[in-house]
């Protein structure tokens, strides 16, 4: 290296690097540092192939970081811990799917049993579980797994399972009522309301159709909810149109005819009142239609000046970022001592909120630059079911105690909602071959933009 030429003239004299330099041989300057929950360390992730279930790979690993615990002697103070381990949000939304089934089977069957006969109350209710066993045997064919969006969809539609069934049972029960045997009751309830009920099913899944053509990353993000929506329907229908008739129809009449069901009195009761109210709005047809007609109009001037959107919400997100720059010609030691002063803030909130945080210095947030005066933080939170504070309430604490203690960074935050890296939500690109007019357009704007009143506005350019 010492031998290098780095000038050399026509009469064949050369300046060497050795000249002009010293060399030494060494361990190299870092360029970054790390730290762990406030202490040095380094961090290995691990990712999955493609296929694998994620509950599987996550078992063998925290399976092996346990052996290695107990194989290896470790030194003192030397620890392993787990920073992130994205199957819990998986293991949430299974525990949500489930508890969600057993407690619309146990709501309908409650329903089913104060209003209907058991025999049609019981195989009403079957048509949850069946409807989530068809969208679990389709799923696999139409290269879709068992993840955060699919169990999304999941949750979306299981309010949904059951409203065929009931139409098409109550048919069959008010044809067993009429004095029909149960085979010729099942057939003549189904015919009365089938075009009805595939015409509702329909309509339903036309709903989610659109979901198909959203374009960029949120359609693709979105793509798999209205496909397990449309399954799941599907899976109702066939369940509500070929199994539930076939056994309320052999079911058989049961001993004594059938017994009025607890609920009898109720609905009675409350068919005498419908009926009066529908002969009342009859009679006045065109003042209900212009009040109804008025409320809808009401109702979507409130939607649209009041309720705000909001494509990916973060309430219940459990990653989110701090991240900024110092002086320009600051090292990499000073920026991790202020960074450190970032990690206090974040020690001092309630305990059970932070799961754990990552302290890189010397990376910017994208990872497009590697300069001693960026730092970038991850937060992974606990569980939002299991914490006392929302990532936007997190963030508004560890901002307001950085501005408190005057800590000097540019800094910003990002919240993971769940959805697709789709950036932030205004982005101006400034394009150009001179630099000075491009710097001093990219001030302008961004003072613009402050005194409109954008906030956390920031740029990628680096002096």
């Amino acid at each position: 290296i010492e031998r290098i030429i780095i000038r050399s003239n026509d009469a064949g004299q050369a300046i060497r690097l050795k000249d002009v330099a010293e060399v030494k041989a060494g361990i190299e300057a870092m360029d970054k540092s790390v730290r762990i929950n406030g202490k040095p360390g380094m961090y290995l992730g691990v990712a999955a192939r493609e296929g694998s279930d994620i509950l599987d790979v996550v078992e063998s690993v925290v399976r092996r970081v346990e052996q290695f615990r107990t194989d290896e002697n470790l030194p003192a103070g030397l620890a392993l811990t787990s920073l992130r381990d994205e199957s819990i949000e998986t293991k949430i939304r299974l525990n949500i799917v489930l508890q969600n089934a057993v407690a619309g089977f146990v709501l309908v069957m409650a329903v089913l049993f104060f209003f209907f006969n058991r025999r049609i109350a019981f195989w009403t209710a079957a048509g949850i579980p069946i409807a989530i066993a068809v969208a679990l045997i389709g799923i696999p064919f139409l290269d879709i797994t068992i993840n955060r969006i699919s169990l999304l969809g999941l949750i979306v539609v299981l309010g949904m399972l059951v409203d065929d069934s009931i139409i098409i049972a109550e048919s069959i029960y008010t044809e067993m009522q009429s004095g029909k045997p149960p085979e010729e009751a099942a057939a003549s309830g189904l015919s009365k309301v089938i075009r009805p009920v595939i015409s509702t099913v329909i309509t339903t899944v036309f709903a989610f159709v659109p979901m198909y053509f959203l374009g960029g990353p949120v359609g693709d993000f979105s793509m798999e909810i209205p496909t397990v929506v449309i399954l799941m329907l599907v899976g109702s229908l066939l369940e509500a149109l070929f199994i539930l008739p076939v056994h309320l129809g052999h079911a058989g009449m049961p001993e004594g005819g059938l017994v009025e069901p607890p609920g009898a009195k109720l609905i009675a009761g409350l068919e005498r009142r419908y009926s009066r109210l529908l002969q009342y709005c009859l009679v006045r047809r065109g003042f209900i239609a212009g009040s109804m007609l008025t409320g809808l109009v009401l109702a979507l001037g409130l939607g649209i000046l009041v309720v705000r959107f909001e494509m990916f919400p973060v309430d219940q997100a459990w990653r989110m970022w701090i991240y900024g720059k110092t002086r320009q010609d600051s090292n990499l030691e000073a920026t991790e001592r202020q960074a450190m002063r970032v990690e206090s803030i974040v020690q001092s909130l309630p305990a059970g909120v932070i799961k754990s945080f990552t302290t890189t210095t010397g990376i910017k947030w994208d990872g497009t630059q590697v300069l001693p005066n960026l730092f970038l933080m991850e937060l992974i939170l606990s569980p939002s079911t299991e914490r006392s504070m929302s990532a936007e309430e997190i963030k508004v604490f560890a901002f307001s105690r950085i501005r408190e203690q005057k800590i000097p960074f540019d800094m910003d935050y990002y919240i993971d909602g769940g959805g697709p890296p789709a950036g932030k939500p205004i982005e101006i690109q400034v394009i150009g071959n001179e630099n000075t007019q491009r710097l001093a357009l990219l001030d302008q704007i961004q003072k613009d933009l402050e005194s409109l009143g954008a906030t956390n506005v920031d740029s990628n350019y680096t002096a």
